[in-house]
């Protein structure tokens, strides 16, 4: 069957801002070791969550260390790391060949964006980006990307084998294989989707 609507990832499928996400949250916390160590394992267990849920777990954990912070601390420091971040992807490289590779296939197929980046600041971003252009919607959390690609696939009334997600992540394939949809895995530094 003819794929239809194409859901692309954003940070590590269309821009290369993954590292500095990663980056930001070091950024956000003093520079000794046991804090470097928490934020590592907090990462590697983490990752695909939101911010909010990340800063939070390291908050927990340096707690342990003496360093205090309270609630309201978390969504400062959700705040100053989507400053970090936000600036950042509207200005960093994209992914080799991704602009080219959406205004080739927004000729026979709808586009979308499926992030886990808050839904207004992706927006914000794929606008100053001047890449509005090329999607039918853009999606972000506190939508999870199986609850996004079930809404694309209904509101646009799509069968799942119309539909092909394209990610660098495991959330981007999860997705895919929960609502039965066809997944393509970017993996490199360019961009490649043959439909």
């Amino acid at each position: 069957m003819r794929i239809k609507a194409v859901v692309f990832d954003f940070d590590g499928t269309l821009v290369d801002s993954n590292q500095k996400k990663i980056d930001a949250y070091y950024d956000l916390f003093p520079a000794i070791p046991q804090v470097k160590e928490i934020i590592d394992e907090v990462l590697l267990q983490y990752l695909e969550k939101s911010r909010y849920f990340i800063i939070d777990q390291i908050v927990k954990q340096i707690d342990k260390y003496g360093i205090k912070a309270d609630v309201l601390a978390v969504d400062v420091l959700a705040e100053l790391y989507g400053e970090l971040t936000t600036n950042y992807a509207k200005t960093c490289p994209e992914i080799q060949n991704a602009e080219n590779t959406l205004e080739r296939l927004r000729r026979e197929h709808i586009l979308f964006l499926s992030s886990g980046t808050p839904e207004d600041v992706l927006n914000e971003i794929v606008k100053s980006r001047g890449w509005d252009k090329f999607f039918r919607g853009v999606y972000g959390s506190p939508r999870d990307k199986t609850e996004t690609l079930n809404m694309i696939i209904k509101e646009n009334e799509l069968l799942p084998e119309e539909v092909m997600v394209v990610g660098d992540r495991d959330s981007d394939r999860v997705s895919a294989e929960n609502c039965l949809t066809k997944f393509t895995l970017v993996d490199s530094n360019i961009l490649r989707v043959d439909i």
